[in-house]
């Protein structure tokens, strides 16, 4: 009884210490955009700035105002996914993520990134497709912004006897040894790698949590200097 008691205490003080360090992160994050927004607004209204400057000001606000938007969006994934339960549906895997990618192929052309796919077996699994969707994009976005410029990222699909598996590539720098088991942590990011667009450090979060909630893993194979592949099994069932 007493050890059951103290292992009940134990993980009471871890989850207040996570969700401690997620609210302090969110605070930092939210307080480092703001803080940048009302500076470059305030030499704005003073007409303190050159044409020049005026642009990159305004260039300057409307990036941290998209970051204070992605993070708000991203958190309210986070907690969505929590409230309420899986609304599983037949869905053909390798179509819906084949579609997906058609969809942001020209965006990342459009930044010097070749997105493409290979998709393997065909048939219907149960997923929340809206999910899924929300698993690729993220998936891919961390791709990109691991590249930091020009490269290759190659999405993947293939059947499970109980679902599927998504697996997302990219011919990046690659991932530190030390920081492959922290990358889903929230707000966490690998030294040295934080992008310009200023990530919120919450999409592979989000992607764990999506996958976890279909039965399945989240799994990370890196090397520095030769990418990274970040693969997804989703396991909620065959239909």
């Amino acid at each position: 009884m007493a050890a059951a008691r103290e292992e009940a205490v134990s993980y009471l003080e871890d989850v207040v210490e996570r969700q401690a360090r997620f609210v302090g992160s969110y605070a930092h994050e939210a307080r480092t955009a703001l803080t940048s927004i009302i500076g470059y607004a305030e030499l704005l209204c003073l007409d303190a700035l050159d044409g020049e400057e005026r642009a990159e000001a305004c260039s300057f606000i409307l990036t941290e105002g998209r970051r204070l938007e992605r993070l708000s969006q991203s958190i309210l994934d986070l907690i969505a996914m929590e409230e309420r339960p899986l609304r599983l549906t037949a869905v053909d895997p390798v179509r819906l993520v084949d579609e997906l990618v058609a969809k942001m192929v020209p965006l990342y052309a459009k930044r010097g990134v070749s997105l493409a796919f290979r998709g393997e077996g065909e048939g219907s699994r149960l997923l929340e497709p809206d999910l899924v969707a929300s698993l690729v994009e993220n998936l891919c976005e961390n791709a990109r912004k691991a590249l930091g410029g020009e490269g290759s990222i190659e999405v993947r699909c293939s059947m499970l006897p109980d679902g599927c598996c998504i697996s997302v590539a990219d011919t990046g720098p690659g991932v530190p040894p030390e920081a492959l088991e922290r990358l889903t942590e929230a707000f966490y990011r690998v030294e040295g790698t934080r992008s310009e667009e200023g990530g919120a450090g919450l999409g592979l979060t989000l992607c764990r949590r999506i996958a976890l909630a279909h039965g399945g893993s989240l799994a990370f194979k890196s090397e520095p200097g030769k990418g990274a592949v970040v693969t997804a099994e989703l396991r909620a069932g065959a239909a």
